[in-house]
């Protein structure tokens, strides 16, 4: 029966945030670093259209390309690498955003990842991870008590809670522990080393 590992891209296999604050900082310097964060308190598009269009651009013209320019600068989470590799031994992999395909494809091309990932469903795909999440599952032929979702932020959380699927909450990303908790994921990890048995154990 197939297994699938899905994962969130940015913070869990890139640390961007500093990226991304940093292109919204030059179009307005007061944005903080919690105003960034708590776009994913939920689902980042619903962010935007309830009220904190202030701090995202005015279109995604302007900030994908420079995302990408810089994203390609920025190596992957320490070990995360090793990670992915080893876990395609076992399981399909595919990555769940909100970001667009171009940069997300490019940047595992650039870093010798796209081989081990089966598919990208981002901001092509539709807003919604719950749906991006269900029909990853149902492309790849799997069950939702097959697959998990990994993630750092709450807005995943709940989105994966959604569509029925389990979620490990990773705290290297954009939100801290405490705020992970309110996600109710089934475990939350502080390191990559942790993810390879925490997998394992969820996925049998």
């Amino acid at each position: 029966m197939k297994k699938l590992i899905l994962y969130d891209f940015d913070g869990v296999i890139v640390d961007s945030f500093a990226v991304s604050l940093g292109i919204l900082k030059k179009k307005n310097p007061q944005i903080t670093d919690r105003d960034y964060r708590d776009c994913f308190l939920g689902n980042f598009y619903d962010a935007r259209v309830k009220g904190r269009s202030d701090i995202i651009w005015g279109s995604p013209d302007e900030f994908f390309p420079r995302y990408a320019e810089q994203l390609m600068q920025t190596p992957p989470v320490p070990g995360i690498t090793s990670a992915i590799q080893e876990f395609t031994k076992e399981f399909s992999q595919i990555i769940v955003t909100s970001t667009i395909n171009s940069p997300v494809r490019e940047y595992l091309r650039a870093y010798n990842l796209d081989q081990y990932f089966k598919a990208v469903f981002g901001k092509e795909a539709g807003h919604s991870k719950t749906d991006k999440i269900r029909d990853a599952v149902a492309r790849f032929g799997a069950r939702v008590e097959n697959a998990i979702f990994i993630t750092d932020t709450l807005g995943d959380l709940k989105e994966a809670n959604a569509a029925g699927i389990r979620s490990i909450a990773v705290t290297w990303g954009f939100h801290d522990r405490a705020t992970l908790e309110n996600g109710n994921p089934q475990v939350i990890i502080s390191a990559v080393p942790e993810l390879m048995p925490t997998v394992r154990k969820l996925l049998g």
